[in-house]
C-alpha cells in the first residue's frame, strides 16, 4: 500500500500548484483540467471506502466490509486505480468464501491473482492461489485444487511469504488425505516440516504439525503418533500466545482421547478450551459444543447431547454462513432418529440439505442426501429411500468418493433387495463389492506410505534415544552384564525345555504324517475300487449294443443312436483304463504289456479315425513318417492311448481352419514323435504345470472342458520306460509335443517316406448338421442349438427334428450370428463353449431389442448353486444340468413354447400399459416406445408400419416377426389400437366426427368411420349415445 500513498502525496503537490498554471488555458485544456479533477476525485474516494472497508474486515463486520468493497472496486476502476482495485478484489473473494459462496470466490480471486502479477507483488499471488485452490477443494473439484497449491510449492524459492508456501504444504496434504492417498499427504507433510524448520516459521510449523495430528487421527493410522504432534504442536502455540491455534489444538487432543475410549479426559479438554474462548468466537464455541455433545450422545445420555447439539447451532452467529452448522445438524438429527422423534428428524435433515444445496458444497450434499435415505428406510418408505439414495450415490462417484459410494450402493443393493428388483439389487452390491477392492487396494498403496512416515518419526525420535543412551550408557553397561548373565542361565534352562517339546511335537508330526497317509492310501484304494466297478456296467452296456448293432437294423437313425452310445462307453472305458494304469504307476506295479506289430500302418489307422474331429473343427490332419514301413516290439495298447490323448489335445485347442502335424521318425533305437498344431497357444505360467494330474489351463481362456488325466497319464507312461516328454508352445502361434521312446527291436522293412492327409470340406459338416427347411409355412417352431460337442449338437437336432425346424451352432459366435439371422422361437445353449460362453451369448441377446424376447435355456455339467444362479443372473429362461433326461428336456421344451403361445393368445394391447403379459421389462419398454412413436404421430395420416420401424430403429421385418413374437399381433393392429381408443375418448369428450378424424390421422370421414365401427361395434355418431 505505499505505492498508494506515494500517489496520494503526488496527487495533492500536483494540485497545490494547479491554480497558476492553469489560469489562461483555452477550453479544451479547461475540459481536460475537469476530467482530471474528476479522476483525482475518484481516487481519494476509492481510498477512503477501501480504508472504511478494511475497518470492517479487520472487525470480522464482513457483510458491511463487502459493501465497501464493491464501491471501492466501482471507483477504483474509473480512476484506474489498480492496487486498490487488486486488494478490494482479493478481500471479496475472502468474504465469499466466509459465505460459502465459492465460484464467486474464485472468481474474484482469479481477477486478483492476474492483477498481483501485473504488481509482480508475489506474497499475494501465492495468497490467491490458496484460496482459489480452498474454493475449489470446497466444490469437490480436487484436480483444479492441487493445481494452485503444486504452483505455491514449485515456485517457492521465488516466493518471499514463505508462510505462504506453507499453508500449501499443510492444504496439499490435506487434500490427498481426502483423497485417501496418504503417500502423497504424507510426502508433503514431511517437507512442510522440513521447509518449515529450514526457514524458522513456527507458527506454519505448528500449524502443519496440527493437520499431521488430525490426518494421523481421522485415518486410523495412529493415535499415538497423531497425539505426538498434536503435543508439539500444543508447546508451539502456547509459546507463542496463539490461543486460537491453541484451542483448536486442545479440541482435536479431546478427540484423540474420545476415539480411544478415554471420554472423561476428552470432556476435561472440551470444557477447558470452551471456558477459555472468547463469547465473539462463535465458531469455536459452537465447535466445541458439538464435541460435547458428541460425549454425551456416546454415553447414551441422548438428551444432554440434544441440549449441546442446540447450543452448538444457536450459538453460531446469525451473519455466519449456516454451512458450518451442517454437521451438527446432522448429528442432532440422528439423535432424534435414536429417539423414534421422526418429526424433528426430518426437520434437522430437511435444513441440512437446503444449507448444502445453497452453499453448493457436493460433500455435504452427499451427507445429507445419504442421511435423508437412512430416515426414509426406517420410515419403510422404499421409494424416497431409493431416491434420496441414488442422488447421494451419483454425487458421491461424481466427487470420487470410494466410501461413500461403497455405503450407498451397500444400502440401495438391500433396498432393492426387499422390492425383488434383484438385478439391480445385483448390480449396486458389485459396485458396493469394486468399492471395496479399491478401498483395500487403496489401504494397501498407503501401507508403504505409513511405514515411510513411521520411518521418519522413528528417524527423529533414534536421535533423541542416542543423547539419553549415551548419557545413561554407564549405568546400563553395568546393569546390561547382570542381565546377559541372568539371561544366559535362562536360555540354558529354556533350551532344555524346548529339546522335550520338539522330540514331543516330531513324534505328534510323524503320527499325523502315518495317519495322513493312511487316509490317502484309503481313498485312493476306494477310487481304484470304484474304478474296477465301473468295467462291469460299461462291459454289460458296451456288449449288448454291439449285438444290437451287429444284428440286421434298418432304421438308420436306431443304427446311429447305437453306434453313438457304443463310442462314448469306449470313451468312458479309456478314462477309467487311464485312471487305473495311473493307480498302478502310485504303487509301481504297471508293467507294459510287449508285442510286435508294423508301426506305420498301426499310426495310419489311428490318424484315419480323427476324421470326425477333423470334420467337426474344420480342420487339416497330416501325417508324415520317413519310412513306409517297419516292425517294432512295444507296448500297443497304451502307445494307441499316447497317441490318441495328444491328437485329442491338439484337435481340442486348434483353431477353426487351423492345421494339426503328426511327424513319426524311427531309427535302430528310438520312435520319435512330434505333434503340433496352430492353436492359441499355451502361456509360460500355464506351460510349467502341464503334466500334473488333474491341472487344467484355466476355462476363462480356452472354454474347453476336460479331466486334467491325459496328458498326466501320456508323461508319465513315458517316464516310466525312461522315454523323454517335451513341450513348447507360443501365443497364438501353436503348441509341439514331442516324445521319444527307446525299442530294444526294430525291423525297418522300406524306407520310403510316408505321408497321409486327412481334411474335410466345410459345406459338408454344414449339409449334416443344418438339415433345416428353409420355409417356415409349416407353421413349427424353430428351435437354434448352441453346443460345441459335435455328437451332442448332432443327438440335439435328431431329438428335435421331428416336431420343430432345428438350427445348429457350432460355438457361441455362431449361435449369436444365426439368432439375429432366424430369430428362433427358442434357444438351447451350452455354457463352456469356444470364442463366446453360454452365459455371455444370453446376456447378449436378452439385452438386445431384436432378440430380447427369445426364450433360452442353458444347459451345463456344473450343477452347483453358484453355476445355476449365475445363469438365471444373465437372463436365462431356464437351466438344465448334465446328464439331462431326453423326455424331460422334451417336455420342458414343449411346456415353455406352448406358454409363449397362449401368452400370445390372451394378449391385449392394454397389457402394455397394465404391465401384464410383458415377457420381460425389456420388451415391454420396446413396446411402450412403440406406443409412445404412434402417439407421437397419431395425427400423421401417413404414418405406417414402415415410418415406425424407422423410428424405433429396426428392419421392418424384424419388427414384424418380433410384434408376432412377443403379442401374436403385428404393428398394424397396435397402430389401429391406439387411434380407435384416442378416437373413442376424444367422442366422449364432444369433439365433432370430422374433427376427431383428423386428430387421430384419418383424412377421409368415411374411411374412418368404417374402421372405428369395425373396431368399437358402433359407429362415431351413435358411440356416446
Amino acid at each position: 500500500m505505499k505505492t498508494t500513498a506515494f500517489k496520494i502525496i503526488f496527487v495533492v503537490v500536483f494540485l497545490a500548484g494547479s491554480n497558476n498554471v492553469f489560469s489562461n488555458a483555452d477550453p479544451n485544456t479547461s475540459k481536460k483540467i475537469l476530467q482530471q479533477n474528476l479522476k483525482i476525485d475518484n481516487i481519494e474516494e476509492s481510498q477512503t471506502y477501501y480504508e472504511k472497508a478494511i475497518s470492517y474486515y479487520k472487525l470480522n463486520e464482513y457483510l458491511s466490509a463487502e459493501e465497501a468493497f464493491l464501491k471501492t472496486i466501482d471507483l477504483a476502476e474509473k480512476s484506474k486505480e489498480k492496487e486498490i482495485l487488486t486488494y478490494s478484489f482479493h478481500y471479496l473473494g475472502n468474504i465469499e468464501s466466509w459465505k460459502s459462496n465459492f465460484s464467486q470466490s474464485i472468481f474474484y480471486h482469479k481477477k486478483a491473482r492476474n492483477l498481483f502479477l501485473e504488481l509482480d507483488n508475489s506474497e499475494y499471488v501465492a495468497l490467491s492461489n490458496n484460496q482459489i485452490s480452498f474454493a475449489f477443494e470446497s466444490l469437490g473439484e480436487y484436480d483444479s485444487t492441487l493445481v494452485y497449491y503444486q504452483i505455491n510449492i514449485s515456485n517457492r524459492e521465488q516466493i518471499e511469504a514463505n508462510y505462504a508456501v506453507l499453508n500449501s504444504y499443510q492444504r496439499i496434504a490435506a487434500t490427498y488425505a481426502k483423497l485417501y492417498n496418504y503417500k502423497l499427504a504424507y510426502r508433503y507433510l514431511q517437507e512442510g516440516i522440513e521447509y518449515a524448520e529450514e526457514t524458522g516459521n513456527k507458527h506454519s510449523l505448528g500449524e502443519i504439525y496440527f493437520t499431521a495430528g488430525v490426518l494421523f487421527l481421522n485415518n486410523h493410522v495412529n493415535k499415538d503418533i497423531a497425539l505426538e504432534y498434536l503435543l508439539e504442536a500444543q508447546r508451539i502455540f502456547k509459546d507463542s500466545e496463539n490461543y486460537i491455534y491453541l484451542n483448536l489444538v486442545r479440541i482435536s487432543i479431546g478427540d484423540v482421547y474420545f476415539k480411544t475410549g478415554n471420554d472423561s479426559i476428552a470432556m476435561k479438554f472440551y470444557n477447558e478450551v470452551n471456558a477459555n474462548t472468547r463469547r465473539n468466537n462463535y465458531a469455536m464455541l459452537s465447535t466445541v459444543n458439538h464435541k460435547i455433545a458428541m460425549v454425551f450422545k456416546e454415553r447414551g445420555e441422548y438428551e444432554k447431547a440434544l441440549e449441546y447439539l442446540q447450543i452448538s447451532i444457536d450459538g453460531m452467529c446469525t451473519v455466519c454462513p449456516e454451512i458450518q452448522i451442517h454437521q451438527t445438524l446432522i448429528e442432532a438429527a440422528r439423535t432424534f432418529l435414536i429417539l423414534g422423534n421422526f418429526e424433528q428428524t426430518f426437520s434437522f435433515l430437511n435444513r441440512a440439505k437446503n444449507i448444502a444445496v445453497e452453499s453448493e458444497s457436493g460433500l455435504e450434499m452427499a451427507i445429507s442426501y445419504e442421511e435423508l435415505g437412512n430416515y426414509y428406510q426406517t420410515l419403510l418408505n422404499t421409494d424416497s429411500t431409493i431416491y434420496y439414495l441414488e442422488l447421494a450415490n451419483n454425487l458421491a462417484i461424481d466427487l470420487g468418493l470410494p466410501e461413500r459410494i461403497k455405503k450407498t450402493a451397500g444400502l440401495l443393493s438391500e433396498v432393492y433387495y426387499s422390492k425383488r428388483a434383484f438385478q439391480t439389487s445385483s448390480n449396486y452390491l458389485k459396485i458396493a463389492n469394486q468399492m471395496n477392492d479399491s478401498l483395500a487396494s487403496i489401504e494397501k498403496y498407503n501401507e508403504v506410505a505409513k511405514l515411510e512416515m513411521r520411518f521418519e518419526i522413528e528417524k527423529k525420535e533414534a536421535e533423541i534415544t542416542k543423547q539419553k543412551l549415551i548419557r545413561n550408557s554407564f549405568i546400563a553397561g553395568a546393569f546390561l552384564f547382570v542381565i546377559i548373565g541372568l539371561l544366559l542361565w535362562k536360555a540354558y534352562r529354556n533350551k532344555k525345555k524346548d529339546n522335550r517339546l520338539l522330540a514331543k511335537q516330531k513324534g505328534e508330526i510323524q503320527e499325523i504324517s502315518r495317519q495322513l497317509q493312511q487316509s490317502t492310501k484309503r481313498k485312493l484304494d476306494f477310487f481304484t475300487n470304484i474304478s474296477h466297478e465301473i468295467r462291469t456296467p460299461l462291459t454289460l452296456i458296451k456288449s449288448p449294443l454291439e449285438r444290437i448293432l451287429k444284428s440286421d437294423t434298418e432304421d438308420q437313425e436306431t443304427t446311429n443312436q447305437l453306434q453313438l452310445a457304443i463310442n462314448n462307453t469306449n470313451k468312458l472305458k479309456t478314462l477309467v483304463n487311464q485312471i487305473l494304469d495311473l493307480q498302478k504307476l502310485d504303487e509301481d506295479l504297471l508293467s507294459l504289456d510287449l508285442s510286435e506289430f508294423e508301426i506305420i500302418s498301426f499310426c495310419k489307422e489311428i490318424v484315419s479315425s480323427f476324421k470326425g474331429y477333423s470334420s467337426q473343427n474344420n480342420c487339416k490332419l497330416i501325417f508324415e513318417a520317413n519310412i513306409s514301413e517297419a516292425q517294432i516290439t512295444f507296448d500297443q495298447g497304451r502307445l494307441q492311448s499316447i497317441i490318441t490323448n495328444l491328437l485329442s489335445n491338439a484337435f481340442k485347442f486348434n483353431k477353426e481352419n487351423g492345421e494339426v502335424f503328426f511327424k513319426l521318425n524311427l531309427n535302430a533305437y528310438q520312435l520319435l514323435l512330434k505333434i503340433s498344431d496352430t492353436g492359441k497357444g499355451i502361456s509360460s505360467d500355464h506351460l510349467k504345470k502341464l503334466g500334473e494330474r488333474y491341472y487344467q489351463i484355466g476355462n476363462s481362456n480356452t472354454n474347453v472342458e476336460g479331466s486334467g488325466i491325459g496328458l498326466a497319464y501320456v508323461k508319465e507312461i513315458i517316464e516310466l520306460i525312461n522315454g523323454k516328454f517335451s513341450i513348447s508352445s507360443k501365443l497364438e502361434k501353436g503348441t509341439t509335443i514331442t516324445i521319444s521312446l527307446p525299442l530294444e527291436t526294430v525291423e525297418i522293412q522300406n524306407v520310403i517316406p510316408a505321408k497321409l492327409v486327412i481334411s474335410q470340406p466345410n459345406q459338408f459338416v454344414n449339409q449334416i448338421e443344418n438339415l433345416i427347411s428353409e420355409s417356415s409355412e409349416n407353421g413349427q417352431p424353430r428351435i437354434l442349438i448352441v453346443e460345441d460337442n459335435y455328437e451332442l449338437r448332432l443327438f440335439l437336432r435328431d431329438l428335435f427334428a421331428p416336431s420343430y425346424q432345428v438350427i445348429c451352432a457350432k460355438d457361441g459366435e455362431e449361435g449369436k450370428d444365426l439368432a439375429f439371422k432366424h430369430l428362433p422361437d427358442l434357444i438351447i445353449s451350452d455354457v463352456m463353449m469356444p470364442k463366446i460362453r453360454g452365459n455371455e451369448l444370453c446376456k447378449t441377446l436378452k439385452n438386445d431389442v431384436n432378440t430380447s424376447h427369445i426364450t433360452i435355456i442353458l444347459f451345463t455339467a456344473k450343477g452347483s448353486p453358484d453355476s445355476i444362479i449365475d445363469g438365471y443372473d444373465c437372463g436365462a429362461d431356464d437351466y438344465i444340468v448334465k446328464p439331462f433326461d431326453t423326455d424331460l428336456l422334451l417336455k420342458k421344451v414343449k411346456n415353455i413354447i406352448s406358454t409363449v403361445e397362449n401368452a400370445r393368445k390372451k394378449f391385449s394391447f392394454t397389457d402394455i400399459e397394465r404391465s401384464n403379459n410383458i415377457h420381460s421389462d425389456f420388451d415391454k419398454r420396446f413396446l411402450e416406445d412403440c406406443m409412445s412413436i404412434i402417439k407421437n404421430n397419431i395425427q400423421n395420416s401417413s404414418f405406417t408400419v414402415e415410418v415406425l420401424a424407422k423410428n424405433i430403429n429396426l428392419h421392418r421385418r424384424t419388427l414384424l416377426r418380433k410384434f408376432n413374437a412377443l403379442t401374436g399381433k403385428s404393428p398394424t393392429d397396435l397402430i389401429r389400437y391406439t387411434r380407435m381408443s384416442k378416437a373413442a375418448i376424444l367422442l366422449q369428450e364432444k369433439y365433432r366426427v370430422n374433427e376427431v378424424a383428423l386428430m387421430v390421422g384419418y383424412e377421409d370421414t368415411n374411411r374412418f368411420s368404417q374402421a372405428f365401427k369395425q373396431f368399437h361395434g358402433v359407429s362415431p355418431s351413435a358411440y356416446n349415445s
